[in-house]
């Protein structure tokens, strides 16, 4: 965030710039500009489905509870399951 407000910090601010360029970030009350970064973040939200039932993230996976429920990790944790059916598919004899 740029120019976040706090005390004795600048409460008017000037953005000059671009981003291929660079930007210049001044103040217009001579006050120091706070500039505080934050990395992203994303995290998964329950789900409605049909007839109003809600399905929440899931915390365990194969009976381990999850250290980490980012959609990335988990994405993966769905992809190594749905490998291990079809492997166990492919083993069977029909």
């Amino acid at each position: 965030m740029i120019g976040k407000a706090a005390p004795g910090m600048s409460n008017s601010i000037r953005i000059d710039g671009n981003f291929e360029t660079g930007l210049s970030i001044r103040s217009l009350d001579g006050k120091p500009v706070l500039i505080e970064s934050k990395p992203s973040t994303v995290k998964l939200l329950p789900v409605t489905g049909r007839g109003g039932e809600v399905y929440q993230p899931p915390e365990i996976h194969l009976g381990h509870s999850l250290r980490e429920t980012t959609p990335p990790v988990l994405a993966d944790l769905s992809n190594l399951y749905l490998d291990s059916l079809l492997r166990e598919a492919e083993s069977l004899k029909l």
